[in-house]
């Protein structure tokens, strides 16, 4: 027997034809797949005495092996002609991979495979395409935008019934869209293999930079396009400015890709810098961020994100003594990057009322000048408020608001106070957790019939035990205790005496400052530390020596630690020296 290879659909025709010289009567009969065929087809056969015409179209149930016989009548003998094969041929191709993803330079392969050597079609033209658009025998293909994309054609492989072909490019932003093969035919008809999608795997949207201030952070999404099978796994590698909170995540999955975005909140890192004292000490600090995506069988992508943090600030002078009617300058430091996105504002209040609000300076008016300098090297910009002639009024508080980038930071307050001299108050200096007493003697002439102690940082009264009275024998001394002091019992106090006539009288003002502890240091091997108060200040410190004469201090500059009691924190980071032994030579 022999073959034919026919696409499927196509109308076919078999003819068996009698070559016996002498024909006996007889009838023909078609055999399909060693069954005798009773099809529409074989009931319409086309009959002569010599021959039979077999009119048929391909398809899966007429498909396979064909063969006719001659019945003699009178003899009864059977003749049968050679066998043929009717093969089915779907007009379809074959392409892999369904996708191809890879960062931007790596190499990816697509195969194309399309049906060959058909009987009554065959294959005359075979053609790669790119979003539409047939790739050039030189590889210049095309993508959507119509920019030129290169890609590099392989050498065709013609196998018995098939055709091959492979095509090979480096991954590029450029190179995103569906590539296939065509193929065309003499018998009109043509087909496309399925597409492969071509994809680099890349971060989509990421923010040229982002600006922070020790006040305000700053929202960042990041969007990714990956492949549909994709799990990734997103890492960020912080910097020291910055800390970053995912806020929100999405995942959207279209017909060849997923999108992934992720949304961060970058905040300023409590400790990323230490307190800045003076303009000198101040610049504009950068840093990097690095968002990756690790996806099995792709590379790590990364994509850096600079960050910098504006808007730290310093004032020149956090309080100036002034008297009414002197011109007075007020100016505070900020760093900054861009002069085009600055603007800065005063804000005063008044220094008896601290719950009191912040209003703006009324800079409009003449008695008020602002000035702003331009950004030095060091990334800082000076803003300047210039009051001529000092008012009354103008004795008060003031901070100045710094906008950048749509980013507000304000400075410390500055405190314009009256140059006339103030008594200096009473200072009493305790411990957290201790108690105190507070004293002070009120001279007066009358009776008094009530006793108080005033704490108005606090709002608070505490009624006071009154001694006897004695008439004109002197000054009235008050006594109170406060016990377990925290923190915020720091303050101004005062005691006030109420009299029968609805008047009273108070006492001159009581500072109570309270210091903190710091944590007991770690004793060093083969030592003694002792705590020591400092004369003349209010911090205390732990030395150390060696126990024992047959040792020496390992670090003769780290032999004490300084208490910072305003701060319970040590003035070091040093740790105090431990002692060794003495090695004779």
């Amino acid at each position: 027997w022999y073959q034919r290879r026919v696409r499927a659909g196509t109308d076919v025709q078999l003819t068996s034809i009698n070559t016996m010289s002498t024909k006996a009567d007889g009838h023909f009969h078609w055999n399909n797949n060693k069954n005798n065929c009773v099809s529409p087809y074989c009931r319409n056969t086309v009959d002569t005495p010599s021959s039979s015409q077999l009119q048929m179209k391909v398809t899966g149930a007429t498909a396979g092996l064909w063969r006719n016989f001659y019945t003699e009548l009178e003899s009864g003998r059977i003749l049968k002609s050679n066998a043929v094969m009717i093969r089915e041929v779907p007009l379809k191709g074959s392409q892999e991979p369904a996708a191809a993803w890879g960062i931007t330079g790596s190499v990816s392969k697509v195969f194309c495979s399309v049906p060959r050597n058909i009987d009554y079609s065959q294959l005359t033209q075979l053609k790669w395409v790119f979003e539409g658009r047939a790739i050039l025998s030189n590889g210049l293909g095309y993508n959507i935008d119509n920019d030129p994309v290169p890609f590099r054609i392989g050498e065709r492989r013609t196998m018995e019934d098939t055709e091959e072909w492979d095509i090979s490019f480096n991954h590029s932003v450029y190179i995103n869209g569906n590539l296939w093969c065509r193929a065309e035919y003499n018998s009109g008809h043509s087909i496309e293999t399925p597409k492969s999608y071509i994809g680099v795997l890349r971060i989509l949207a990421s923010p040229e930079v982002v600006v922070i201030t020790p006040e305000t952070s700053t929202m960042v999404t990041l969007e990714t396009r990956i492949p549909l099978s994709a799990d990734p796994v997103v890492m960020i590698t912080e910097c020291f400015l910055v800390r970053s909170v995912k806020t929100a995540i999405s995942l959207e999955t279209s017909e060849n890709y997923q999108t992934l975005r992720e949304t961060y909140q970058f905040v300023k890192r409590q400790d990323s810098s230490r307190k800045v004292r003076e303009k000198a000490e101040l610049f504009a600090k950068e840093c990097e961020v690095t968002y990756s995506l690790i996806h099995s069988g792709y590379s790590q992508i990364d994509t850096v994100i600079p960050v910098i943090l504006l808007g730290e600030s310093v004032s020149e002078k956090t309080e100036i003594s002034a008297s009414v009617g002197d011109s007075v300058t007020i100016r505070a430091h900020f760093t900054a990057r861009n002069f085009s996105e600055v603007a800065v504002i005063w804000e005063t209040r008044e220094q008896q009322h601290q719950q009191s609000e912040w209003i703006e300076v009324p800079t409009q008016l003449a008695s008020y000048r602002t000035l702003i300098s331009n950004i030095n090297n060091n990334g800082v910009i000076s803003a300047t408020l210039l009051i001529e002639r000092l008012s009354q009024n103008d004795i008060a508080d003031y901070r100045a608001i710094f906008w950048h980038s749509n980013k507000r930071q304000t400075s410390e307050v500055i405190r314009i106070t009256s140059a006339e001299p103030k008594p200096v108050p009473q200072v009493l200096s305790v411990f957290e957790g201790s108690s105190a007493v507070m004293s002070a003697s009120i001279a007066t002439e009358k009776e008094p019939t009530a006793a108080e102690l005033l704490y108005p940082e606090n709002k608070k009264t505490t009624t006071v035990t009154l001694s006897q009275y004695l008439s004109n024998t002197g000054p009235i001394t008050l006594t109170h205790e406060l016990q377990k002091i925290m923190l915020s019992d720091t303050g101004i106090y005062k005691f006030r005496m109420r009299f029968a006539d609805g008047t009273s009288v108070t006492s001159e003002n009581i500072l109570l400052k309270v210091k903190r502890h710091c944590r007991k240091p770690r004793t060093p091997a083969n030592t003694i530390i002792t705590k020591e108060d400092i004369p003349g200040s209010e911090n205390y410190q732990y030395s150390v020596q060696c126990d024992g004469d047959d040792l020496t201090l390992m670090f003769e500059g780290q032999t004490r630690i300084v208490c910072d009691t305003e701060t319970g924190q040590y003035t070091t980071t040093s740790s105090l020296t431990p002692c060794t032994h003495q090695h004779n030579n």
